[in-house]
């Protein structure tokens, strides 16, 4: 498997990396890493482009609005055929019923013909971004297990799985702390912080839900974690790569020689993705959680954490990115 692998009849074959797993795990800047690759186009939290850019009109990673925006305008375009708005709205209804609030695929949802529906959506969604950006690889971090499931449904492609873990603390102290709204940065509205308790129990069924959806995906799944991104960006960036079949050396490159990232088209997701340029932060920094904080998240998620390869007295990571911003909601 290859960026350039092709079909028995020698047509090119679309190639879907999908970003998998809880929120405030760095997904944001993985997108943009992998983004930067020239046969790679990463499109962020593709789940949430009819809603936050075509209907809201809130800002495309590049800085323009997404009515504005000349790339998904003219995906929008493509997808649409002709239609009206009357199919974005049918997709959001379904999307909605098929992957509940929090991203996991409802149980009851959509009768045999509307899946169906939806998938063939999705599967002309992920062909016209080909088509416009010319590109056969994208990178989709919408992380949603539910959404990940269907994708994995769309024929005629090649899919990766990639379950992006983050250090649970760190995710807890990200979400503690309260967001005020800041369209043009990102911030759609006001994110009040959550306790503890809340983002443990979170992180603990965010992954959990992710684990039985790759088990689907056989050998089409991988996991990394940010910390080993971080830490090992070559190590982690070939393994990854060897999956795709994409050779991500000079990304890896550029994270230890603290060269910037240029903006991508990114749809939602994390602050940083709304910055000029990020430098990846390399640093491995506590999560500052209180002694309570900690225990809470250790007694709810440790089990799994542990399994993750966590303990207790070992370090978190903190802001991913610097000069241009952070990815802590990423």
């Amino acid at each position: 498997m290859g960026a350039s692998s092709k079909s028995s009849d020698g047509a090119e074959v679309l190639q879907l990396v999908l970003v998998a797993g809880y929120g405030r795990s760095g997904s944001t800047i993985l997108d943009r890493v992998l983004g930067h690759h020239p046969d790679v186009f990463a499109v962020g939290e593709l789940v949430n482009v009819h809603r936050e850019l075509w209907m809201a009109d809130h800002f495309c990673g590049c800085g323009e609005r997404g009515r504005a925006c000349p790339f998904w305008g003219a995906v929008r375009e493509r997808w649409l055929a002709g239609r009206g708005d009357g199919a974005i709205e049918r997709f959001l209804e379904l999307r909605g019923r098929a992957i509940g609030r929090v991203g996991q695929k409802r149980s009851v949802a959509l009768g045999r013909e509307e899946r169906g529906e939806l998938i063939g959506e999705m599967a002309m969604l992920y062909g016209a971004i080909a088509a416009v950006s010319g590109r056969q690889v994208i990178v989709d971090s919408s992380k949603f297990p539910g959404w990940v499931d269907l994708a994995l449904r769309i024929k005629g492609a090649e899919k990766t799985v990639v379950h992006l873990v983050r250090d649970g603390r760190s995710v807890v102290a990200s979400l503690r702390r309260p967001l005020a709204m800041d369209i043009a940065k990102g911030v759609q509205h006001d994110i009040p912080g959550k306790p503890a308790l809340h983002s443990s129990l979170a992180w603990l069924v965010g992954n959990a839900a992710t684990e039985r959806m790759t088990l689907r995906a056989a050998g089409q799944s991988m996991r990394i974690t940010y910390e080993q991104l971080l830490s090992k960006p070559m190590a982690t960036l070939t393994d990854l790569g060897r999956h795709v079949g994409v050779d991500f050396g000079e990304e890896a490159r550029m994270i230890d020689e603290a060269r910037s990232f240029p903006r991508t088209h990114a749809v939602a997701g994390g602050r940083v993705r709304m910055s000029e340029s990020v430098v990846v932060d390399r640093r491995l920094l506590p999560a500052g959680l209180s002694p309570v904080e900690a225990c809470t998240f250790w007694l709810t998620a440790g089990a799994l954490a542990w399994r993750y390869g966590y303990r207790p007295l070992t370090r978190a990571t903190r802001s991913p990115s610097r000069p241009g911003g952070d990815a802590e909601h990423g």
